[in-house]
C-alpha cells in the first residue's frame, strides 16, 4: 500500500491535536481553546477525503467490500476509517453552529464525547492497521 499509509498520519495528527485542543479547553474553562483547535480540526477534516480516496487506491477498488472476508481485519479496519471519518466531519459540522461560550452543561458534554468517541474509533482502526501489517511478520 503506497499511498495510503503515509497520508492518513497527517489528518490522526491534526484530529489528535484538535481533540487535546478540547480536552483542555473543558479542562480550564478557556474558550480561547476553541480558536486555537478550529485550525487544526478544518485541516484534519479536510484532508480526510483523501485518505478515503488512497484507501480505495491502495485496495485496488472495492472487491474488499464487494467480497468481503469478516474474518479478516481489512473490512474491520475500513469500517472504523469511515466511522472515524464521519464522527469527525459531523462533529465539526455540528460545532460551527455554535458560538464557543455555549458549550456549557448538555452541549459541553456532547462535545467532549463525540469527539472523544472519534478518537477511540480512529484508535482502534490504527489497532486493526497494525494488525494487517505486524500480524503477517
Amino acid at each position: 500500500m503506497p499511498v495510503h499509509p503515509p497520508l492518513v498520519h497527517f489528518p490522526i495528527a491534526m484530529l489528535t491535536v484538535a481533540w487535546a485542543m478540547l480536552i483542555i479547553r473543558y479542562t480550564t474553562g478557556d474558550p480561547k481553546w476553541d480558536r486555537m483547535a478550529r485550525p487544526f480540526q478544518v485541516i484534519g477534516v479536510a484532508s480526510l477525503p483523501l485518505v478515503l480516496i488512497s484507501a480505495v487506491i491502495d485496495t485496488r477498488g472495492f472487491n474488499f467490500i464487494t467480497q468481503v472476508r469478516w474474518d479478516a481485519p481489512l473490512i474491520w479496519h475500513a469500517i472504523a476509517g469511515v466511522l472515524t471519518a464521519s464522527l469527525f466531519a459531523g462533529h465539526f459540522l455540528w460545532r460551527r453552529r455554535y458560538q464557543p461560550e455555549e458549550f456549557r452543561g448538555t452541549l459541553a458534554v456532547l462535545d467532549v464525547g463525540v469527539a472523544s468517541v472519534g478518537v477511540w474509533v480512529l484508535l482502534t482502526a490504527g489497532l486493526l492497521a497494525a494488525e494487517m501489517v505486524y500480524a503477517g511478520a
